[in-house]
C-alpha cells in the first residue's frame, strides 16, 4: 500500500470515528480501530499535517482540528441571535448538548 493509500484509509477511519464517538480520536484509536501499528498511524497523521490536512495540537501529531471539528473550546466566540457559543462546530454532540442546556 502506498503512502496516499495510507493516509487515505486514516482519513477514512478519523471520519468514522468522529461520526461513531462525536469526538475527534487521538493516533492510538485511530490505530486500533484501524487494527493497525501506532507508528505506522503516527507516520501517516505527520504527512497529513505537512499536507495540511488538520491542524496538530502544538509539538505533537495528535489532531487539535479537523475541520470543523475542534477538540474542545477556543477562544473564538459567536453570537446569533438567540444562540452563542465558542469552539465546537454547529452539530457537534457538545454543541448540542449546550444549545439544548441553554435552552432548557
Amino acid at each position: 500500500m502506498t503512502d496516499a493509500e495510507a493516509d487515505r484509509e486514516v482519513r477514512i477511519a478519523i471520519a468514522r470515528s468522529i461520526k461513531t464517538h462525536g469526538k475527534i480520536p487521538t493516533i492510538a484509536s485511530v490505530a486500533a480501530d484501524m487494527a493497525q501499528d501506532v507508528a505506522a498511524v503516527d507516520a501517516s497523521f505527520a504527512r497529513m499535517i505537512d499536507g495540511h490536512v488538520f491542524i496538530p495540537r502544538q509539538g505533537s501529531h495528535e489532531i487539535y482540528a479537523y475541520d470543523p471539528f475542534c477538540v474542545g473550546p477556543t477562544d473564538f466566540f459567536v453570537t446569533a441571535s438567540v444562540v452563542s457559543g465558542s469552539g465546537s462546530a454547529p452539530g457537534t454532540r457538545s454543541a448540542s448538548r449546550r444549545r439544548s442546556a441553554r435552552m432548557a
